[in-house]
């Protein structure tokens, strides 16, 4: 058990996970070339960084997360 991380379950995903942090990823995009497209920009989304039980990471949407237990039990896992 990871006393200094959150236990959490990702939807469609079978496990504990453990959450690491929020990761913010910008991307740029140009003008579009069509007449009368958008002028370009930035789009930007927020994911967790989680850990699975094996060890691999993933990047996750945060809608996707329930957060089992809470920071003063420890992670406890329900």
């Amino acid at each position: 058990m990871r006393k200094d991380l959150r236990a959490c379950r990702i939807e469609d995903r079978r496990g504990v996970f453990w959450f690491h942090c929020w990761s913010h990823v910008s991307e740029i995009l140009p003008p579009s070339i069509l007449a009368h497209g958008h002028n370009g920009g930035v789009v930007s989304d927020t994911f967790a960084i989680v850990e699975a039980e094996d060890g691999s990471i993933a990047r996750v949407r945060p809608e996707k997360i329930r957060f089992i237990g809470n920071s003063e039990s420890e992670g406890k896992v329900e």
